[in-house]
């Protein structure tokens, strides 16, 4: 049994080998200049976990964080975002602009939202789908400029 079990296991030879490969994984935050300086920010660091494709993914959730804070810079290299989740973040307020021109859904239920800030989803003329359910939203302000916005949901808010 114990044969059986060491044959299993990597050689010495074959260690040392293994310490001597480069590296060739490459990460966005290596690479400020492209990131705009974000790359240490808690968005940045959930984007290199949950968007396999990197700046070519079309979809990212990323669920069950403790933002209060969400600054969206790190988002503006994913021009081909089309679905957006970040839902149970308990995200209190948004810093910037959504710059995702092809974004079609946008979640971000269950937070802390209070409100939008004006210009948020400027950039996000093909929106169709916004769900804002379970927050704490008084009054919806802001939405100027969704022109193809089909389906806004409030649900369980302050309203």
């Amino acid at each position: 049994m114990l044969e059986s079990l060491e044959k299993l296991l990597p050689t010495r030879k074959d260690c040392e080998e293994q310490r001597h490969k480069p590296v060739k994984t490459l990460k966005r935050s290596m690479f400020p200049a492209i990131n705009g300086g974000d790359e240490d920010s808690p968005l940045a660091m959930a984007l290199d976990l949950h968007a396999p494709k990197g700046d070519k993914s079309e979809k990212v959730e990323i669920k069950n964080e403790n933002w209060q804070k969400l600054e969206v810079g790190p988002l503006s290299p994913y021009k081909r975002l089309i679905h957006l989740n970040l839902s149970m973040n308990k995200i209190g307020a948004i810093a910037g602009a959504f710059d995702c021109p092809l974004l079609q859904t946008l979640s971000m239920s269950d937070n802390q939202l209070k409100e939008l800030s004006p210009h948020l989803l400027a950039k996000c003329g093909l929106l169709k789908t916004l769900t804002l359910d379970l927050n704490q939203f008084r009054k919806i302000a802001n939405m100027e400029g969704l022109y193809s916005l089909e389906e806004l949901s409030l649900a369980n808010n302050q309203l």
